[in-house]
């Protein structure tokens, strides 16, 4: 007849209970489940038995050497980081190459690499939930990557948990409070882009933003001011800068439109009328390059030819617009993503074993990639008999 007894839900089995049961001591029972070869394999699947019949759970002793730890000042290392990104990550290219770059430096390290997909606060109420397994400190790190819709409420409920002081953590592309970030080097970008199509002839330039990636697009914009401002062209009459409203429920780093009537048509149709009110302006500079590519198609649709007729330019070199040879055709401000994940990964990994932070944030340089996207600015006459 077997006696023993499950636990209730306010026993916790330990190791001396069941060196207690097995008559033999904490030690043996530590080794036995650990899998030592000095424990004869008889007596390691006896205590194992054991252990498993009177409910032993490894995960809350764990957890209580590790609070046992953390109460004497020593810090136990799992050997695994946590990366927050938006829901839809796994189906946008960017966040992919970012993602890559975390996984270059994780496997080698021998890290595991816990993988939360945040709730988008726009469209989405609920309190970021976490597994149990940072509940239980189980995660020395943890990387935060997206829009601050996503990252602002989870740092807020991390922030909440007892484990939060003892966390690494670092942000990528955006600045989270005063945790160590990683970001491109976005007022160099936007130099290049504007340099670029000033070396064109282009004088009027429309910069598309949201109010999304308020960080990235004030960055910019400071470069291509200095950029214009440095040539002897007045950012304040010749920048013209548009708000371009991206519905939440369809992020925008999704599949880069194979056709864009599938999609929200409205924010790149106000796009055009913006350029039917302004003819003076023959270049666009785009948030990103699946915002190119929608611009692109509308672009087509209504006659206008790039890059006869306007000239436009991405950003981040995630999304190729081919042609039917399979050639990217999109001139854009190449950002390091896939170098920014591996920074952050080791910036993380690097705290966690106690080494010295370097200057931070980290900038990543950007570099301009010209292709067929981008030429001269069509003649006055052209621009004056194209019809929107």
């Amino acid at each position: 007849m077997n006696n023993m007894k499950s636990p209730t839900a306010q026993e916790r089995v330990t190791l001396a209970d069941i060196a207690h049961r097995c008559g033999v001591s904490k030690g043996t029972v530590s080794k036995a489940l650990r899998g030592c070869v000095e424990i004869s394999p008889d007596r390691a699947e006896f205590i194992r038995a054991t252990a498993q019949a009177m409910g032993y759970d490894p995960s809350l002793s764990l957890e209580g050497h590790r609070l046992a730890a953390r109460r004497h000042g020593r810090r136990i290392i799992n050997q695994q980081l946590a990366v927050f990104l938006p829901a839809y990550f796994y189906r946008a290219n960017y966040f992919n190459m970012i993602y890559s770059g975390i996984m270059d430096v994780v496997t080698p390290e021998n890290y595991g690499l816990l993988t939360i997909a945040l709730p988008d606060t726009r469209v989405d109420e609920r309190t970021p939930a976490f597994p149990h397994s940072i509940n239980r400190g189980e995660v020395d790190g943890i990387i935060v990557i997206g829009e601050m819709a996503h990252r602002q409420s989870a740092l807020e409920a991390l922030s909440s948990l007892p484990i939060f002081p003892s966390l690494c953590i670092a942000s990528l592309i955006n600045p989270a409070y005063d945790f160590p970030a990683v970001l491109a080097d976005e007022v160099a970008g936007g130099r290049q882009a504007v340099n670029h199509l000033l070396d064109l002839g282009h004088a009027d330039i429309l910069l598309l933003y949201d109010v999304v990636n308020l960080d990235v697009h004030h960055r910019r914009i400071q470069g291509m001011k200095a950029a214009l401002t440095e040539r002897g062209v007045d950012p304040e009459v010749h920048l013209h800068v548009l708000h371009l409203p991206i519905n939440p429920a369809l992020p925008y780093h999704l599949d880069a439109l194979r056709d864009c009537r599938q999609h929200d048509r409205r924010p790149h149709e106000d796009v055009i009328q913006y350029l039917r009110q302004h003819p003076e302006i023959t270049a666009v500079i785009t948030l990103n390059d699946p915002i190119a590519r929608r611009l692109w198609y509308l672009f087509n649709e209504v006659g206008c030819r790039v890059p006869e007729d306007i000239s436009l330019i991405g950003n981040d070199d995630s999304d190729p617009f081919l042609d039917s040879l399979g050639q990217n055709l999109l001139t854009t401000i190449q950002e390091p993503l896939v170098e920014i994940g591996q920074a952050g990964a080791r910036l993380v990994i690097d705290q966690v074993n106690g080494l010295p932070l370097p200057a931070l944030p980290l900038l990543l340089p950007t570099r301009l990639v010209v292709r067929h996207s981008t030429a001269p600015p069509a003649s006055p006459a052209r621009r004056g008999a194209l019809r929107w």
